[in-house]
């Protein structure tokens, strides 16, 4: 059986793939995010415990995820 949903393989890669990874600006981009609503009033608490908008919670959240190498 298949799974529905899969992460590319290396083997997948073709001439059409994303060129190489540069690290792009600090320019902001806005983004649409779609939760259930039962992470947004988790995200919400979890930044209001912390002193932080939603936010910046996730912000904070990508940036430990996803560091910036110099």
């Amino acid at each position: 059986m298949l799974p529905a949903v899969s992460w590319p393989s290396a083997s997948d890669t073709t001439a059409t793939a994303i060129p190489s990874f540069q690290l792009p600006s600090d320019d902001v981009v806005e983004m649409l995010l779609l939760l259930p609503e039962w992470q947004v009033f988790t995200l919400e608490e979890a930044a209001r415990d912390r002193g932080m908008t939603v936010a910046q919670l996730v912000r904070r959240l990508l940036a430990d995820l996803f560091p910036r190498q110099a």
